[in-house]
């Protein structure tokens, strides 16, 4: 059985998002049944998320938690910057996290050791990083445009 909460993001997308773009990647609809529609709210909301999401995301990049003491600190952040996207409705942003936190390990400390990595890893986590700061723009600027017409 599908819990609850995956249940709500999965229905409040699908309701919500009739497929356009820019809904993908900021749905305002979904984020307005939460403030009420209240635009400072939404505002308020939408400049902590970029905020957290942008530490989580160089985080990520700068390999900062791969030589920290937690065995699973990339998927942590990883996961936590998907419920962030969830639960404002930055559906590509959230469903990029959702790969990143899916991926089999964390990337290596040193950059010197990704040349020889299996598979490919280092590659992976540097592709999912570049996807990861690409939506981030896109969801940075529709928060910016939003603000705009408010």
């Amino acid at each position: 059985m599908e819990p609850l909460h995956a249940r709500a993001h999965r229905d409040d997308r699908d309701e919500s998002n009739d497929g356009s773009a820019a809904e993908h990647i900021l749905d305002r609809a979904h984020l307005a049944r939460y403030t009420g529609g209240e635009p400072a709210l939404e505002r308020e909301i939408l400049g902590l998320f970029l905020e957290q999401a942008a530490t989580l995301i160089e985080k990520l990049a700068g390999n900062k938690l791969a030589g920290s003491q937690a065995p699973d600190s990339w998927r942590f952040a990883a996961h936590s910057l998907k419920g962030s996207a969830r639960a404002v409705g930055a559906w590509e942003l959230a469903a990029l996290a959702e790969r990143a936190e899916k991926m089999p390990s964390e990337p290596p400390a040193e950059e010197a050791e990704c040349a020889g990595g299996p598979d490919g890893e280092c590659a992976a986590h540097a592709a999912i990083i570049a996807e990861l700061r690409e939506a981030y723009g896109r969801v940075a600027a529709a928060c910016a445009s939003a603000a705009e017409g408010d």
